[in-house]
């Protein structure tokens, strides 16, 4: 299974990228602070593999997103997350958060509530 590189534009102008591999229910991942995206890559194999679309968002100023001032922030990055389900129409995904990651899921569902969730997972928050 290759991995594909994409790139979004969030509502407030910043670039960020994201990686799928596979197809099927999405399953959609965040690492923790500091971590890029493709730290998700041996999940990424595993879950295309059970038959799954794995993607996995750089969040703003990690690995190649946009490295900026703009927004950083837990609300903001949960904002992004709905940028990413906005862009890729997701719908009954699974989303897993690692560390700061799952932090973001909470800041997602906090504003964005669980309707296009199946569910979440929050791996390893302090």
């Amino acid at each position: 299974m290759k991995m594909h590189q994409y790139q979004l534009t969030s509502d407030d102008d910043v670039k960020l990228a994201y990686f799928t591999m596979g197809e099927g229910p999405a399953v959609v991942l965040l690492a923790g602070y500091g971590a890029p995206a493709i730290s998700w890559v041996r999940q990424m194999k595993a879950l295309s593999k059970a038959g799954y679309r794995a993607i996995a968002l750089d969040r703003r100023c990690h690995g190649l997103s946009e490295h900026t001032s703009k927004g950083l922030n837990m609300l903001r990055h949960g904002q992004d997350v709905h940028c990413l389900f906005e862009t890729l129409d997701l719908h009954d995904a699974v989303l897993v958060g690692q560390s700061q990651g799952a932090s973001t899921v909470w800041s997602y569902i906090s504003q964005f509530g669980t309707s296009r969730l199946k569910a979440a997972v929050s791996v390893d928050q302090t």
